[in-house]
């Protein structure tokens, strides 16, 4: 399995164009589908936050005042994800926010990215919703704490992570899946996607026996 760093951020607001910024990451880094490090930090953003994220997160004004300025938790950051592929849950979001806030510091940034959601899209059928509470909820995923703070974040997309791919090997028979198959699928339509995996299970049985 290929190791990598599941990670999470909360933030000021939606759209770090108009000027959000993060407020919390959480990560975990996946040697071989094990925890093999984990980061957590909160980051004073330079402003208040309003009482809305407060109230979604449990972030307050003045946890942030004693933390340490964003740029510095992103220095950090940037050293713990090292060369390391990278996973969120709604990518597009974390990886906007990472992006505008290395960029700020003079950081280019090469990891590839990956999105548990579009893949839990194509790979679970079954689920009955696609947020990370009810996807923990359906699949039992273990949160060690409140959702919305990011460690926590981190580490149940990481679980959900493993999950997606333990069920492709069963699907497909593949031992290894290569995060060139999860760039493909979450490129795909959601149809076309099932469609793909699915001719890639039977060219696998084909050729299992075959060799038989």
């Amino acid at each position: 399995m290929t190791d990598l760093v599941v990670f999470d951020f909360e933030t000021s607001g939606m759209d770090p164009a108009e000027g959000a910024r993060p407020i919390e990451v959480g990560a975990v880094l996946l040697i071989q589908g094990q925890v093999g490090a984990t980061f957590q930090c909160l980051m004073d953003p330079g402003f208040s936050i309003s009482p809305i994220i407060t109230a979604i997160t449990g972030i307050n004004n003045s946890m942030l005042a004693s933390a340490k300025p964003v740029a510095q938790v992103m220095l950090e950051f940037y050293d713990f994800c090292a060369d390391y592929p990278l996973v969120a849950h709604n990518a597009s979001f974390d990886s906007a926010f990472l992006d505008k806030e290395l960029q700020s510091i003079g950081i280019e940034w090469h990891n590839s990215c990956f999105c548990s959601l579009l893949a839990a899209r194509r790979i679970l059928p079954e689920a009955s919703g696609f947020s990370l509470s009810r996807l923990a909820t359906q699949f039992h995923l273990h949160a060690s704490g409140p959702f919305h703070r990011a460690l926590t974040d981190a580490d149940v997309t990481a679980q959900l992570w493993l999950l997606l791919m333990e069920r492709l090997r069963q699907n497909i028979g593949l031992q290894e899946i290569p995060l060139s198959l999860i760039a493909t699928i979450n490129t795909m339509k959601i149809a076309q996607a099932r469609s793909h995996l699915a001719q890639l299970a039977q060219r696998e049985k084909q050729g299992w026996l075959f060799q038989k």
